[in-house]
């Protein structure tokens, strides 16, 4: 801001004008929003494997159940990762489960429906994209649910952990389950070459997605000293070259990746060995999103064992009758595996029955 004299008209116009400082438009909105109120025993928010096995349970309880999702597709990862629930695979079962619960008078679905925020005394608000996919139809481009639920189910699922490495912000540097998204649901290939790096078992169902696309894998770069589970057998049957041990020191080249350099995770050792590729996918496991949980007074837990914050049964948000007022279910509550996370949205649900009688 100095000298003082050429502020106002030498730098704060180029400073202004390189924020991108816009115009406030003249005209008016061509779009048309709206706001809505519903009532119900349960709002199950998320509509993956265990918000789906949580609306089956309260449904056939008898409940008048609302299901929201925030995207335009049930089922969440559990297709894209190829899971098999009850000896079908899980876009099949997800299928089903749809069916069954559109045909209960007493559930409500709803997708590309984004529950913002829970408050006191089970109040709720969700943003739902009517037509935004849809421009020009007529419909509200928007509608703002106000939502009153005895009782809620945050079946939320988890968000996949960056790790940290020189270049970890260079474009071609991803996560390892946005890589597989793009692979298994788009057939769009973010590399030729792709460099899987990861603490966890769950990234190998990246390398073994790319194989099977035929598209390469030089490397999967491991941070455990032993990876010998099903999916690493599996990527090694594959022809997968899989390094434990080890970690990326820095990724070549800032505006793209070309390659990486591989160190020791212990530390001693940087640049073993260079690394020729041009995509990199990395995963530092999962943390169960725990957002509607802790914003209406819920408290966390840290799981040792898995390396996470999960809510803790012992201090969940109360109701205005004393009893809990959210049941996270699913990967929401730290239940990874598609088995696991069935059997934990289906005692949430039961749970949120029980304590809210009809």
């Amino acid at each position: 801001i100095h000298p003082r004299f050429a502020w106002k008209h030498v730098f704060e116009p180029i400073i202004r004008k390189s924020a991108g400082l816009g115009k406030a438009p003249v005209g008016q909105d061509a779009d048309h929003y709206e706001q809505a109120y519903a009532f119900c025993d349960q709002l199950i928010v998320g509509g993956g494997i265990a918000g789906l096995q949580a609306a089956l349970i309260a449904g056939q309880a008898g409940h008048r159940v609302i299901l929201m999702e925030q995207t335009a597709h049930w089922g969440g990862r559990a297709p894209v990762d190829g899971d098999v629930i009850d000896g079908m695979a899980a876009d099949l079962w997800v299928k089903n489960a749809v069916q069954v619960l559109e045909a209960m008078p007493n559930v409500t679905l709803r997708t590309r429906c984004m529950v913002a925020g829970v408050y006191d005394h089970g109040y709720v608000l969700a943003e739902d994209r009517v037509a935004d996919h849809t421009p020009g139809d007529g419909r509200p481009k928007k509608r703002l649910w106000r939502i009153r639920a005895k009782r809620i189910v945050a079946a939320t699922g988890a968000l996949e952990r960056p790790l940290s490495f020189a270049g970890n912000d260079v474009p071609g540097v991803m996560l390892a389950s946005a890589v597989r998204d793009y692979v298994v649901n788009w057939a769009v290939s973010p590399g030729d070459r792709t460099v899987v790096v990861t603490n966890n078992d769950d990234a190998y169902r990246t390398a073994i997605a790319l194989k099977q696309a035929g598209l390469s894998v030089p490397c999967i770069v491991d941070a455990r000293a032993v990876a010998n589970g099903p999916l690493p057998t599996q990527a090694r049957a594959l022809g997968i070259r899989v390094e434990t041990g080890k970690g990326i020191a820095k990724v070549k080249r800032t505006k793209r990746v070309t390659g990486v350099t591989l160190c020791m995770q212990a530390g001693e050792g940087a640049g073993l060995e260079d690394i020729a590729c041009d995509a990199v996918a990395m995963s530092g496991g999962w943390s169960p999103v725990v957002h509607l949980w802790s914003h209406c007074g819920g408290k966390l837990t840290w799981d040792d064992a898995h390396a996470m914050f999960r809510p803790d049964a012992t201090r969940p948000p109360i109701s205005h009758d004393g009893l809990a007022m959210v049941y996270p279910a699913g990967a929401a509550n730290g239940a990874l595996k598609a088995a696991e996370a069935l059997a934990d949205a289906a005692l949430a649900g039961a749970s949120a029955a029980g304590a809210n009688p009809i």
